[in-house]
C-alpha cells in the first residue's frame, strides 16, 4: 500500500491551480506561436549576412523576449503544480531541479541567439569585408554555443518531466496514471533524440522538441483546470 501522501493535509487552493494550469497552457501555445514566427538567415554571403541579422533584428529581439518571458510564467505554473504532487516528495523536487536547470540553458541560448547574434549584425553591418570575414567566426561561435545551451535545455527538462510523471505513477490515486505514462514518453523521446543525435536543436529540431513539450503541458495544464492534481 502507497502510504506516501497518507496524513499530509489536503491545503491545496483550487484557485491557485486554475489560475496555473491557464498560465502553462497559454504560454506553451504562445511559446509554439512566437516559434512559429523565429527568423532565419536566408543568405550564405558575408556582407548580405549582417544585413539580413541587423534587418530582422527586431523581430528576432521580440521573439526571444517572448519566448524568455515564458519561460518564466511556465515556471511559476510549475510550481504550483510540484506544490499539489507535494514539495515534501525527493522525486517532485529533484525534478522541480531538472526543469530549473534546463529553463535557465534555454534561456541562455535565447539570449545569445535573439540578442547577442543581432547585436552582432548591427555592429558588424558597416564593417570592411575583411572584418566581416573574422566575424563569421564569433557567428560560428554564437550558433555552438546557442546548440549545446539549447541541447542541455531539452535533457534537463526532460529529466524534470520524467521524474514528476514518475511520481505521478506512483501515487496511490489511479486519475493521474495516463498522465504519468504520457510523461514519461514525451521525457525519453526528446531526451533521446538530442543525446544520440538523431535530431540537431536548430529551428527544425528545436521545433519538434518544443511540440513535444507542448503536448504534455497541455496534458498537465488541462488537469490543474479540472482541479484532478
Amino acid at each position: 500500500m502507497n502510504t506516501e501522501n497518507a496524513n499530509v493535509p489536503d491545503t491545496r487552493d483550487t484557485g491557485n491551480g486554475t489560475t496555473a494550469g491557464a498560465i502553462i497552457i497559454a504560454a506553451s501555445l504562445l511559446s509554439v506561436l512566437m516559434m512559429a514566427h523565429h527568423p532565419s538567415v536566408a543568405t550564405h554571403d558575408a556582407s548580405k549576412v549582417f544585413a539580413e541579422i541587423a534587418d530582422k533584428a527586431w523581430i528576432d529581439r521580440l521573439v526571444h523576449g517572448s519566448l524568455i518571458f515564458l519561460l518564466g510564467a511556465q515556471v511559476f505554473g510549475y510550481i504550483e503544480f510540484c506544490s499539489r504532487l507535494g514539495f515534501f516528495r525527493n522525486l517532485v523536487r529533484a525534478g522541480m531541479i531538472g526543469y530549473v536547470i534546463g529553463v535557465g540553458a534555454l534561456i541562455g541560448a535565447a539570449l545569445i541567439d535573439g540578442f547577442v547574434v543581432s547585436d552582432l549584425g548591427s555592429h558588424y553591418l558597416p564593417a570592411r569585408a575583411e572584418d566581416l570575414e573574422a566575424a563569421r567566426h564569433l557567428l560560428n561561435l554564437c550558433s555552438i554555443s546557442v546548440v549545446a545551451l539549447a541541447s542541455l535545455g531539452v535533457v534537463a527538462m526532460s529529466v524534470g518531466f520524467g521524474l514528476w510523471s514518475l511520481a505521478l505513477l506512483r501515487e496511490s490515486r489511479a486519475k493521474n496514471i495516463w498522465l504519468g505514462a504520457l510523461g514519461m514518453l514525451l521525457a525519453a523521446g526528446p531526451a533521446l533524440a538530442v543525446l544520440s543525435g538523431a535530431i540537431e536543436l536548430h529551428l527544425h529540431g528545436m521545433m519538434l522538441v518544443i511540440l513535444c513539450q507542448t503536448v504534455w503541458n497541455l496534458a498537465v495544464g488541462v488537469q490543474l483546470l479540472r482541479g484532478r492534481i
